[in-house]
C-alpha cells in the first residue's frame, strides 16, 4: 500500500527525479464554516506550507503524511538542488532538510536557502542521523533553527513546529 501512495504522489515523474506535491483533498463547497460551541470558525484556515527534503522519497514521503495529517500542506523534494528550485518558485513557510544528501549537503542547502531575501527568516529543521556533538551547532551555524536526531519523533516533532514563528 505505502508503494502504491508513493507512486501514485509522483506520477508523471521519472523515477525520482521530479518533485511531488501531496495535497489535501478540498472540501465540499458550501462546508466552508462549522460550528461549535464557542464560535463560528472557518475551516479554510491558513495552512502553512512545508517543503520537505530527504534524499531517501520513503522517508521524504513519510514526512509529508505526517506533516498534512497535522494540517500542513507539504511538498517534497529527493535532492537539495531540487528543493532550491522548488523554493524559487514557491514559498514556503517551513523546511524540514535532512544533511546527509549526495551533491549537496543539507548544511550547503541551508546556507544558499538563507541568503535568498524570502527565506532569511524562515524557520528551518535539520532532520538528521547525524547526532555527533558538533553536529547541532553545525546545523544551527548553517542556518537551521534546530536539529532533530532521526529518527524523528513524531510528537516531538509537530511539538517543535508549533512552537516556530510560522
Amino acid at each position: 500500500m505505502f508503494n502504491n501512495l508513493r507512486k501514485a504522489a509522483m506520477l508523471g515523474a521519472s523515477q525520482w527525479q521530479a518533485p511531488a506535491t501531496v495535497r489535501q483533498p478540498e472540501h465540499p463547497k458550501g462546508s466552508s464554516q462549522i460550528e461549535s460551541e464557542d464560535e463560528t470558525v472557518t475551516q479554510h484556515q491558513f495552512k502553512p506550507n512545508a517543503l520537505v527534503v530527504d534524499d531517501s522519497a520513503d522517508i521524504a514521503f513519510m514526512m509529508v503524511m505526517i506533516l498534512q495529517h497535522a494540517g500542513y500542506e507539504a511538498v517534497m523534494a529527493i535532492s537539495a538542488a531540487e528543493a532550491l528550485a522548488l523554493a524559487q518558485r514557491e514559498h514556503f513557510d517551513l523546511i524540514i532538510s535532512d544533511i546527509g544528501m549526495p551533491q549537496m549537503d543539507g548544511y550547503a542547502f541551508a546556507e544558499r536557502l538563507r541568503a535568498l531575501p524570502a527565506y532569511r527568516s524562515t524557520p528551518m529543521i535539520a532532520v538528521t542521523g547525524y547526532a555527533e556533538y558538533d553536529d547541532r551547532d553545525r546545523a544551527l551555524s548553517a542556518g537551521f533553527n534546530t536539529h532533530l536526531k532521526k529518527p524523528v519523533d513524531v510528537v516531538k516533532l509537530l511539538e517543535l513546529i508549533e512552537g516556530l514563528p510560522l
